[in-house]
């Protein structure tokens, strides 16, 4: 297992006087030294556990920068949980967060001091600025000394997509955090000598992950885009070897081409490999990528599993799988049908702790054998993934009708901000718990969705659980 204090003292003594990480200001890219940033990161830590944080929970809310990964390494690495939350969080959503999470800290940007000034009357805890970082940082005569963090203990706090109003708190520990990289390593080959042009949010787990913590062992030189509308400027500029994309952001170049010279170009000469993960690639898209020249590798894989499950080689020329599976964990597919379709199912040290304030749902997606269900169905042919399509769990009642629990709770999400909703069969009676932080009249709410559900979805009991957050999530 890796012990993020000797890589980072490693890679001050091999990489202290190469250029790392280079934010734009005033339109040209301007680099910290690797040395400057890992000081950095050591002296914050210092600071925050001199000053009581540590194994305590920490916000970090803003867009990204040099100091957001600053904060997010020494908090990850040394102090307690980093909490990452989406630059595009509105007030409501930080007030549930710290709530929800029971935080003591939050670090944010000011392009963001208007919420924080809105919310900090109503919770006392400290606030603290990413723009004014440097006044957080403390001398220490041993930068390293530090207590050798638990491995198998939360470092991070990541939140799943969805369309509910409350997305999971996954908990991840450091092991399952560097699960991937040797993974990586061995179908992407990457070093020093690489540069990453990074745009996807660093919240997310595949950039939290995989673009900034692995450029700790591999020395990658990181460019932070900070406007998508100069990204084919920048690609000119930086000349990079890597960058990772969501499907969408390569329908807009191919849309702003469709020109296979013309594509190849705008990435630049020196364009190694292109990851593209997040939701399946179109099969077309990827293959006028490839007959482009350009090495476009899909990824496979969730927040629960540390954005680590599958990548293709590179130079694949597969264009229908999700990438080949990892090596070190156990992965399969669930009782699978006549055509070895099934739920795609995982243990290994990539699989996260558990959501943080939902024991019931941990405990559902995971069974008895230890096996974490994706909820995605899938097959395998030779170690390679094959996606087909999200799995929609259904409730089968005594009259022979299949009925979708998401789909009525999302019903229940466009009408009303629920921390959370869940629907189950009890007797054969379709039911609902509603839980909120404050009182609401629910027998209208209820009366009003049934109204727009279908005869077998209708809600026929219901209970309203006032969550008060802080007493539930605690």
């Amino acid at each position: 297992m890796i012990n993020i204090n000797n890589v980072l003292k490693e890679d001050y003594h091999k990489w202290q006087d190469k250029p790392y990480i280079y934010e734009k200001i005033d339109q040209e890219f301007k680099p910290i030294l690797f040395g400057d940033f890992i000081r950095k990161v050591t002296s914050l830590a210092h600071y925050l556990i001199n000053e009581g944080y540590q194994h305590k929970k920490i916000i970090i809310y803003g867009e990204n920068s040099i100091n957001w990964m600053i904060a997010d390494l020494a908090i990850t690495a040394y102090v307690g949980v980093s909490v990452t939350i989406d630059k595009e969080s509105k007030e409501e959503d930080v007030r549930r967060f710290i709530q929800r999470l029971d935080v003591d800290a939050i670090f944010y940007s000011n392009k963001k001091k208007d919420i924080i000034d809105a919310i900090k009357k109503d919770y006392p805890i400290k606030y603290y600025s990413l723009d004014n970082i440097d006044d957080y940082l403390i001398c220490s005569d041993d930068m390293f000394n530090f207590e050798d963090k638990d491995v198998d203990s939360v470092s991070k706090i990541v939140f799943s997509s969805g369309t509910t109003s409350m997305p999971k708190a996954v908990m991840l520990s450091l092991r399952n955090m560097f699960f991937g990289y040797d993974a990586l390593q061995k179908r992407t080959p990457m070093d020093e000598h690489d540069k990453a042009y990074l745009f996807l949010p660093l919240h997310h787990t595949y950039a939290g992950i995989y673009n900034f913590l692995y450029s700790i062992l591999s020395g990658i030189e990181i460019y932070l885009n900070q406007d998508l509308s100069e990204m084919a400027s920048d690609f000119m500029m930086v000349k990079p070897t890597i960058f990772c994309g969501v499907p969408l952001i390569y329908e807009r170049f191919y849309q702003a081409t469709q020109d296979k010279v013309k594509i190849k170009y705008l990435f630049g000469p020196n364009m190694k490999y292109l990851f593209c993960g997040g939701a399946l690639l179109n099969r077309d898209l990827r293959k006028f990528y490839r007959e482009a020249g350009l090495n476009i590798l899909v990824a496979y894989a969730l927040s629960e599993t540390a954005s680590s499950f599958s990548i293709e080689y590179s130079g694949s020329t597969n264009l229908d799988s999700v990438g080949t599976l990892f090596e070190g964990m156990d992965a399969k597919i669930d009782n699978p049908d006549k055509d070895g379709i099934g739920e795609i199912v995982v243990k290994g040290d990539n699989v996260f702790l558990g959501y943080y304030d939902d024991p019931e749902l941990t405990k559902e997606v995971f069974d008895n054998d230890g096996y974490y269900h994706t909820g995605d169905l899938g097959y395998i042919i030779d170690n390679d993934l094959y996606y087909v399509k999200r799995k929609d769990k259904m409730i089968c009642l005594a009259n022979g009708e299949n009925v979708s629990p998401k789909e009525i709770e999302d019903a229940f999400y466009k009408s009303y901000p629920f921390n959370k909703v869940k629907v189950f069969a009890l007797d054969n009676i379709l039911q609902a718990k509603f839980y909120v932080d404050k009182e609401i009249d629910i027998d209208k709410l209820v009366k009003e969705v049934n109204k727009t559900l279908p005869k077998h979805k209708k809600i026929r009991k219901y209970e309203l659980i006032i969550d008060s957050l802080n007493k539930r999530f605690k």
